[in-house]
Formats: C-alpha cells, structure tokens, sequence
C-alpha cells in the first residue's frame, strides 16, 4: 500500500539571520501519485500540485521540510505547497498526512 520510500529532511533551527540548519534525513514509507489537485499554498494561493504523497502515518510534517523522492522523479528534492492532514475515528485523531508537491 505504501511501496515509496521518501527522504524527509527538516529544519533543526535557524540564526537571527534566517539561515536555516537542516537536520539528519529520515526515510518514510510514502505513497506517490501524479495526479492534477487544486491547493493553496503558504500565501493563499490557489496552485495546481502535479504530484502528491500519503504518507504511512501522522509525522509532524511541516512546509519547511525538504523531501527527496525516489530516483526516477525530477526534480528530485522538492519542497511541498501543502500538507492536509488525515483522521481516523478508529485510531482516535490524527492518521495520515498528504504532501502535495
């Protein structure tokens, strides 16, 4: 169900001058569609995303994080326009979270 593995890199932290330091990769167990979705992005926007990823549990991803996907994806390091959330009532809140690139 989950057959990707993708590359999460987040922000650790940052200077009073905006420079951002970025921690360890982690891999997570993701699954990639290219299909056409209307979403907004940090500013409000509406922007068409080519391309998303469910990914296999509620991470704590964030727009900050930086994603490498699988080889045969171009560009292959890319930063995402939205993160949605999934529920589940069965599991008591938070399941999955979608990242539309």
């Amino acid at each position: 169900m989950f057959p990707h593995t993708i590359g999460v890199q987040s922000v650790v932290s940052s200077t009073y001058k905006g420079a951002k330091t970025p921690g360890a990769s982690v891999n997570r167990k993701a699954r990639l569609a290219g299909k056409n979705v209307l979403v907004k992005d940090e500013h409000g926007k509406d922007v068409v995303s080519k391309l998303h990823a469910v990914f296999a549990g509620h991470f704590g991803l964030v727009l900050t994080d930086t994603f490498t996907l699988p080889s045969g994806y171009i560009p292959q390091i890319v930063r995402p326009i939205d993160i949605q959330e999934g529920t589940d009532e069965s599991v008591g809140g938070k399941h999955h979270q979608t990242v539309f690139f």
